[in-house]
């Protein structure tokens, strides 16, 4: 073999297969038991092909969308002390002024 196969494109070369084989004998705990996946996995990427195409059967990134726990930054921190104390927010308060910026941080 003249070049090395990665990970992605043996589990898209994969799906492509489940895909085909479902497409043939139409059972799908058949498909299931001969690839050892889950029915919803199945169908998951079923659901994927038939709205994305092949493109969706790549991985996609599992990062989430938002990260509750963010470290707040020196500055961030400033402007919120400025606002519990001086403008007697709560944390809710805090929050919706914050997501808006409207205020203009202390010199």
């Amino acid at each position: 073999m003249d070049e090395m196969e990665t990970a992605p494109d043996r589990d898209l070369r994969l799906r492509l297969k489940l895909i085909a084989a479902y497409r043939e004998i139409k059972d799908a705990g058949a498909v299931c038991r001969r690839f050892g996946i889950s029915r919803p996995t199945l169908r998951k990427w079923l659901r994927r092909y038939e709205t994305e195409g092949e493109a969706g059967l790549r991985s996609q990134s599992r990062r989430p969308h938002r990260s509750p726990m963010t470290k707040v930054e020196a500055a961030e921190e400033a402007m919120i002390l400025v606002m519990r104390q001086k403008r007697r927010l709560g944390s809710s308060g805090c929050a919706t002024s914050c997501g808006a910026w409207h205020w203009q941080a202390p010199d």
